[in-house]
């Protein structure tokens, strides 16, 4: 470990400061969700309730939506003393997200080395630090001081790292998905058991 005075910390010798930027880009293409068009809707209550996209036809959603890009993360920009960063791995050709989501595209590393990244504790704290408010309870955070985001960076530690953390977090990331699939199960079968429809056999 060495000492770094532009982070004011040590950090492994032979790695440099990178900022987000160098690594990532925001891909923040806006689309006007069409009635009679169902959308994979990547919203702040959608994250907060289940952590799955909530399914939507257009005409209920009414407002311009940033398209969701394969392999990216999406960061909140509302009140981020409260921690969303959402993975994306593969998302449908219909998937958008709220305009409070930052989409975040790798360009230099793996989208786990930068979810992981984006989900620690250090790029929080950057958050919070940076985001501006006119009132007490809403602050946002400003695109360009995310993507100023400056951290400790070696590629091929990155590039390392990325492939030994993909089946967790491809496991983490199933999870919802196999929860909301019970759910429906549950409620499918529940009421039939209560009438009698259905029997619970020895």
């Amino acid at each position: 470990m060495v000492w770094c005075d532009e982070l004011q910390r040590e950090i492994p010798k032979g790695w440099k400061v990178s900022s987000l930027s160098d690594i990532a880009v925001l891909q923040a293409k806006s689309v006007m969700p069409q009635e009679g068009t169902a959308y994979n809707h990547y919203s702040i209550p959608a994250f907060d309730d289940t952590h799955s996209p909530a399914v939507e036809d257009g005409k209920a959603i009414a407002s311009n939506k940033y398209v969701v890009p394969d392999n990216s993360v999406l960061v909140s920009k509302l009140n981020p003393q409260f921690k969303r960063i959402w993975l994306i791995i593969d998302s449908t050709d219909n998937a958008i997200c709220s305009t409070e989501f930052l989409p975040v595209k790798a360009t230099e590393t793996g989208v786990y080395a930068l979810y992981s990244l984006l989900n620690s504790d250090a790029f929080s704290v950057h958050l919070i630090q940076n985001a501006s408010s006119s009132t007490g309870s809403r602050k946002r955070i400003d695109p360009d001081n995310c993507m100023s985001y400056k951290f400790p960076y070696d590629q091929k530690v990155f590039a390392r790292f990325d492939k030994a953390i993909q089946p967790l977090l491809m496991k983490i990331t199933g999870i919802p998905t196999e929860t909301q699939a019970l759910v429906a199960l549950r409620d499918w079968l529940l009421p039939m058991l209560m009438n009698g429809q259905a029997t619970i056999s020895d």
